[in-house]
């Protein structure tokens, strides 16, 4: 359990990787304005890692305003005051395509 202003758990102005290879979790971090456990410009969250729980202004359990890929990853009951209860990414004035959720095979993601 972390608390801050952004990212409650982790803050970075370059990248933040959360890599859980099945045992990471994230549970019960705060964070009054973006990213209940991770804020950045770049946010990779990767294998078995699971965020509960967390809460935040924006993006409940993580916020990027760069590219945002998540595979493998549980998100459970995070919640945000005004947007993205697991996740957002933001990006004022620009299209462009970073933002990529992978899905296991069986996982009855989609079904």
């Amino acid at each position: 359990m972390c608390r801050g202003r952004r990212g409650g758990a982790a803050y970075a102005l370059n990248k933040v990787t959360l890599q859980g290879n099945g045992v990471a979790s994230f549970s019960l971090n705060r964070a009054t304005d973006t990213g209940g456990v991770a804020t950045a410009p770049n946010v990779a969250i990767f294998n078995t890692t699971v965020f509960s729980n967390s809460t935040s202004g924006v993006g409940g359990a993580a916020f990027s305003n760069g590219s945002l890929e998540v595979s493998n990853a549980t998100f459970m009951s995070n919640t945000a005051r005004l947007r993205g209860g697991a996740l957002f990414r933001d990006r004022p004035g620009r299209r462009d395509h970073r933002w990529a959720i992978h899905k296991q095979p069986g996982d009855g993601y989609g079904q």
